[in-house]
């Protein structure tokens, strides 16, 4: 009874060990790369013309107070005139809130004809402002090669870090669980 227990537990411990061989040649039958794709970013400059209207401050006193007030004298005077507008047009309670608006976009308008006739003028400040993009890249990485070789009879695939030429012969060790 002892000996089949012995023989039980060698045959049991078997299937726990590793067994390698030692060091065989093998031929090389086929070879394929094994790549995996990551991804990188990379940043791009580039730079864009961007003009301002240069406004200056060596005008007259009224000038200058309405310039930090209503933009420019004409963006005033479209405030001053859409305020007019607005009182005509409006009715009872709707008069003020008519008066708030003609005012808002009289003076819009009134200083989008000032920057037309400083553009017309030449009054105007351009440089180069740089615009950075950051835009993904795609990148092949070999990992390593995929080895068909023939030991015995028997094909197996082995990893390595270089690719042998197909019908050499290398290296190879066998794991036997």
């Amino acid at each position: 009874m002892n000996k089949k227990l012995s023989i039980f537990a060698v045959a049991f411990a078997s299937l726990f060990v590793t067994v390698e061989a030692n060091a065989t040649e093998a031929e090389v039958l086929d070879v394929s790369p094994n790549y995996i794709y990551q991804t990188t970013y990379e940043t791009e400059t580039r730079y864009e013309k961007q003009c301002n209207i240069a406004r200056s401050n060596d005008r007259g006193w009224i000038e200058r107070g309405t310039n930090s007030t209503f933009g420019s004298l004409e963006g005033t005077i479209g405030t001053a005139v859409g305020y007019g507008i607005g009182n005509e047009i409006g009715g009872g309670s709707g008069r003020e809130i008519t008066r708030v608006l003609g005012a808002i976009l009289g003076n819009k308008i009134g200083n989008d004809i000032s920057d037309r006739k400083a553009i017309q003028r030449g009054q105007t400040e351009c440089y180069n402002v740089p615009v950075t993009e950051r835009f993904p890249v795609k990148n092949q990485v070999l990992t390593h090669y995929n080895v068909v070789v023939l030991v015995e009879g028997n094909q197996y695939v082995v990893e390595r870090s270089f690719a042998p030429r197909i019908g050499s012969y290398i290296d190879v060790s066998l794991r036997v669980k």
